[in-house]
């Protein structure tokens, strides 16, 4: 069995996303347990993931200093968000919205983006890592 970084629920609690340490995310059924993909891409440990609110799009973050948004259902890369920050990125979070993204990383940084994977905003709350978004 492979290890398991990170879990998170789909809102309607039909599946479940993990990520493990070969980088690769897997979408489950919740009910039965059963395999429906596997999110291939990232080259370095999978951080965090997360599900849109409207259950359409998933991100996931990296060790390899990137956060890839995926549809879920048919595990195609939808945006790539890279080069905005400085180092891993350790947490992702999807606005109410499902419209934007945050993610935050060891360089004290948090970056929003559009689902498009734009860049828009910046900030650096304080000098320390930031391990987790919600």
């Amino acid at each position: 069995a492979n290890a398991v970084c990170a879990c998170a629920f789909s809102p309607d609690s039909q599946f479940v996303l993990t990520g493990g340490p070969d980088g690769v995310g897997t979408v489950w059924k919740a009910a039965s347990g059963s395999v429906l993909g596997h999110l291939i891409g990232h080259t370095e440990k999978v951080l965090s993931v997360s599900w849109a609110r409207d259950s359409n799009l998933v991100l996931t973050t990296s060790l390899d200093c990137t956060a890839r948004l995926w549809n879920p259902y048919f595990q195609f890369l939808t945006a790539l968000l890279e080069g905005q920050h400085g180092g891993p990125i350790t947490s992702g979070a999807f606005s109410p919205c499902s419209k934007f993204v945050a993610t935050a990383s060891v360089d004290s940084r948090i970056v929003t983006w559009d689902v498009a994977g734009i860049a828009l905003k910046h900030f650096q709350p304080h000098d320390e890592p930031i391990n987790c978004l919600r």
